[in-house]
This record gives structure tokens, sequence and C-alpha cells, in this order.
């Protein structure tokens, strides 16, 4: 009887940029045929020994052994592009790979997948390479960190749902946010709103997330940093106890 056998994804870990990679093939064999025939396996940072090797990587050292481009050589696939992140590398690469395997009948609904979360790869990237330069991308990244996502995938299986639902969740809090900041304004307060929620990936109750928008010149820094958050004017946010909230809306409900 033949040995069965097993597809691997090595990803850096713990790191965001390693864990999209691996959504990105993720992503890829939860599409392709390969996945009916073979188990897939994710690794973090593990070492052993394949059959076959495709190494995504963006790392200057990785350029100095492997050299830079796209090759193949024997069993050994590399793609070393320092311009782009691990993560890009990898959403490239998979969703190349995948729209040039026979997966036809599903074609339409695999490409409006992987166009739903390319944004959201984007922001990843920004992040990774301190470049920037996307809107709002350092509160994104403020906000992907705050969730403390355990990015091995053997210790959360749900790893890959979570990352998916990254961008959904950041939007709805800010937008929620401005809403409320416009609303300040027109109460004439200052131009600040906070969303309040609870972080389940924290398994902690009786911690709360607080996260701030303001418009225009207001800053939210002060106050995120006074509770040791942080972030940028228009976006910043901070963890505080659920005990010192309460007293917060006590003690404005007695002002009123």
């Amino acid at each position: 009887m033949a040995a069965i056998k097993k597809s691997a994804v090595l990803y850096h870990y713990p790191c965001p940029d390693g864990a999209f990679a691996a959504l990105a093939a993720h992503l890829y064999f939860s599409h392709s045929p390969v996945a009916t025939t073979s188990p897939i396996l994710f690794f973090p940072n593990t070492v052993y020994s394949p059959l076959r090797v495709v190494v995504l990587d963006h790392h200057k050292t990785a350029l100095e052994m492997l050299g830079s481009g796209m090759s193949t050589s024997g069993n050994v696939i590399k793609v070393i592009d320092m311009e782009r992140s691990g993560a890009t590398i990898a959403y490239d690469y998979f969703k190349e790979k995948l729209f040039r395997g026979d997966i036809n009948s599903r074609k339409n609904g695999v490409i409006g997948e992987f166009q739903r979360v390319r944004r959201l790869f984007e922001y990843i990237e920004d992040g990774d390479l301190w470049r920037w330069r996307l809107p709002n991308s350092k509160a994104f990244s403020s906000g992907l960190k705050d969730l403390n996502l355990e990015f091995d995938v053997i210790l959360n299986p749900t790893l890959f749902q979570q990352a998916v639902n990254a961008d959904a969740v950041y939007e709805l809090r800010s937008e929620l946010g401005h809403q409320l900041a416009n609303k300040s304004i027109k109460m004439n307060l200052r131009g600040i709103g906070a969303v309040v929620y609870s972080v389940p990936e924290l398994d902690n109750d009786q911690l709360l997330k607080i996260s701030l928008r303001s418009i225009s010149d207001e800053d939210t820094t002060p106050i995120s940093q006074e509770y040791g958050g942080g972030g940028h004017r228009n976006a910043s946010s901070f963890m505080i106890n659920n005990a010192e909230f309460q007293r917060w809306k006590v003690s404005l409900n007695n002002s009123i």
C-alpha cells in the first residue's frame, strides 16, 4: 500500500505577515483538488525533509542565500521579492496557481473570495514593510495587534476565519466611531467617538477594548496613552477593566 502524500505549509511565526501568507495557502487548498486527495498540514517554523519545497520569502537573508526572482531547480521552487511582503507573495503565488488548476466549475466563486480579501493583504504588507501609505494603515495594524491572535493554527484552529474577518470588523468599528464623533460635534462636544467592545481572543471577560475615532484636528492619542494604549491622531485605542468602565457610566449619568 502506497504511503499517503501530504502537503505541508510552513510559515513565519509569530507574525501577522506569516499568518496571512498561510491564509493565502489555506484559500488555495480549500478550492484545489489536491485537498480532496491528500491532507494539508500547517506548521509554524518547522523544518523537516520534504519531497518538494516552495520557498516564498522577502527577507534579505533569503535573498543573499537564494537570489532574487522566481526559479525552479530540482524539487525546489523559489519566489524571493523584497518589494512585497510574505503575505502578498503567497497571495499572488497561490492565486495564480489556483486559477491554472482544474477548478472551472467553481472558479467564479474562488475569484470572488480572493478579490474580497486582496485589500486585507495589502494592509498587512503596508504595515510589515513600514510604508504606511494606505488610509488608516497604522490604525488597522494597531487594531490587529490588539486582537492578540494566536498565529499558531495548531493551537488556534479558527485562525484563518479570524484573519478573513479582520477587515470587516475594523471597518465596522471605524464607521461607528466616526458616526459617534459627528454626533458629538452636533451636541457641542469634542469630535471624538468611542466604540467599546470585548475581545473574545483575550479570554478575559473583565477587559474591554475602547477604539477612539476623531474628526479633523481632534487628537485621540492623549486619551489612549493615559490608559496605556496608543495609535495616531484620528484613530487610537486602549484596554480598560470593565469595573472602571462601569464607574465611568455612573459618573456620566450622575452629571446629566
